[in-house]
């Protein structure tokens, strides 16, 4: 991986890129404590989701919070709700833990598992701003959640639903 400051760098299907200290702000609405922001680009709606996790010494949490997450995206996959390259951002933030192990792991047995490695612990908004910062150039609409899932992950189904149907939200 490369080396920058804070950020070790990304796990993306086969590559590794590192992300540039800029950090556009973007604006979002929160739904049910969940984030959701969403971007078009030239205004063809891809339908391409990513769900952002930050996460800081969660070994304990992420296999449930992998198996979980991983089934919402799967459903609204299967059922036409967003594209098949829809996934989930893991953005380890100098966890001291195992936790960058079970995200690398997660990432070798499934496609739609990426991870960003921070060096060094940021803090959770830092964190969340790095897989923002990422996503918002190949995705259509991000959802941020906490790692331990204390929000309601079919919140996501639901507000995935609102955007496909035209809802600013």
């Amino acid at each position: 991986l490369f080396t920058d400051d804070k950020i070790n760098g990304v796990i993306l299907a086969d590559e590794t890129i590192v992300l540039s200290k800029t950090v556009i702000l973007t604006s979002g609405t929160f739904l049910n404590g969940i984030m959701f922001l969403y971007f078009m680009f030239k205004g063809a709606i891809m339908k391409r989701l990513m769900i952002i996790v930050p996460c800081y010494n969660e070994q304990e949490v992420l296999p449930t919070t992998i198996e979980k997450l991983s089934s919402v995206i799967e459903n609204l996959s299967n059922n036409g709700k967003i594209s098949n390259d829809s996934g989930i951002l893991f953005v380890n933030d100098g966890s001291t833990d195992d936790t960058w192990n079970i995200i690398s792991n997660a990432h070798k047995n499934h496609t739609n598992i990426h991870g960003i490695n921070l060096i060094l612990n940021s803090g959770h908004q830092n964190a969340l701003l790095a897989g923002l910062e990422y996503s918002y150039k190949i995705c259509d609409m991000t959802i941020t959640i906490d790692a331990d899932l204390q929000d309601d992950v079919e919140a996501i189904i639901e507000m995935t639903k609102r955007f496909n149907e035209g809802y600013d939200i």
